[in-house]
């Protein structure tokens, strides 16, 4: 029996790289835990990072002008856990009716309420106090560590750019975007939040952290990363 060329893929290998996509969904996802442990230990003992928190948001409490916080209300209000969940419950609901089929509502529904089950968790365990009041631009409560806001506007804005690069959005000029607006809008919610007094820099970045490890989770184990959108026979076993 002639043995297989070494230069030949394994049979089955270009149609279902279910195990390239997990791999790289793992390296991802342990990345940002540890980074997200790195964060914590830093905020527990106010080393690395954390030194600079407070004076950040001194910082910018300076900077501040009337014009400047009415827009980033705006911000923090769309990237808020309510309007992300609504937003989410809209683009899965309605990518859902076009391809005529539940995955997508799967997705935003396992997406966003194990986020926010980690968000809750996460918060009442390492239980950091706000910055000081003196501060706050807008009011808030609960504890700060990570930010709710940093959490569900990520995690949401991962799925649903996905979905919509998937099944709706076509083309490189018009997926990149789609994919440079969801970033900017990321990374607008998360400064107005350090900006309006209400979170340190480090509750951004470990709510960031969290939200990619979570969502690469859902992503990877949903198949919808796969070309075809299902797991191969094989990883379901």
């Amino acid at each position: 029996m002639k043995s297989r060329p070494p230069t030949e893929p394994p049979a089955g290998h270009s149609r279902n790289p279910y195990w390239l996509v997990a791999t790289v969904g793992l390296v991802v996802v342990l990345a940002m835990i540890v980074a997200f442990a790195a964060l914590l230990e830093q905020v527990r003992h106010g080393t690395g990072l954390a030194r600079y928190d407070l004076p950040a948001v001194a910082a910018l409490s300076t900077a501040r002008n009337r014009g400047a916080v009415i827009l980033l209300r705006i911000v923090t209000t769309i990237g808020s856990p309510g309007a992300m969940t609504l937003i989410a419950v809209a683009v899965c609901g309605w990518i859902a009716w076009r391809v005529r089929g539940v995955t997508p509502l799967v997705i935003g529904a396992v997406g966003v309420g194990g986020i926010g089950a980690i968000d809750t968790a996460t918060k009442d365990g390492v239980a950091r106090a706000r910055p000081p009041v003196r501060l706050h631009a807008v009011e808030a409560g609960g504890y700060s560590f990570p930010s709710g806001h940093a959490i569900f506007s990520a995690l949401v804005v991962l799925l649903c750019a996905t979905l919509l690069t998937r099944w709706v959005v076509r083309g490189r000029g018009p997926r990149g975007v789609l994919w440079v607006s969801s970033i900017v809008l990321v990374l607008a919610v998360g400064f107005s939040r350090v900006f309006l007094g209400v979170h340190y820099p480090s509750d951004i970045l470990a709510g960031w952290a969290l939200a990619i490890a979570w969502g690469t989770t859902v992503l990877v184990t949903s198949g919808l990363l796969i070309p075809g959108g299902h797991l191969p026979s094989s990883a379901r076993r």
